[in-house]
């Protein structure tokens, strides 16, 4: 059981920390206060977007390895295409706004 445990932890955190990069992406473009908090801590604003997308997934998977969740390998997969579809949705939704719209 502690290896189905510890996938589904990492895909879940993959999950919310590619989201969380994702909408960071998109309040990078429309909030400069957040792109030079980033730049001005980090050096660079892709280092600081890189690192707090790290320490999102971090504590996602401690959490959700400390919960002991395993989901099957169906559920794993679906997990696997929603964030690859909102993703998609978000920055691509975003970029087609903002530079065709």
């Amino acid at each position: 059981m502690e290896r189905e445990t510890v996938i589904s932890a990492l895909l879940l955190a993959f999950l919310i920390a590619s989201l969380y990069s994702a909408v960071l992406v998109v309040v990078k473009e429309e909030n400069e206060g957040v792109y030079d908090t980033l730049k001005s801590v980090f050096g660079h604003h892709w280092v600081g977007h890189g690192i707090t997308t790290l320490i999102v997934f971090a504590i996602f998977f401690y959490l959700f390895k400390a919960a002991g969740l395993a989901l099957t390998e169906d559920a794993l997969v679906m997990v696997l295409w929603i964030g690859v579809i909102l993703n998609l949705i978000i920055i691509g939704g975003y970029m087609l706004l903002k530079y065709m719209g």
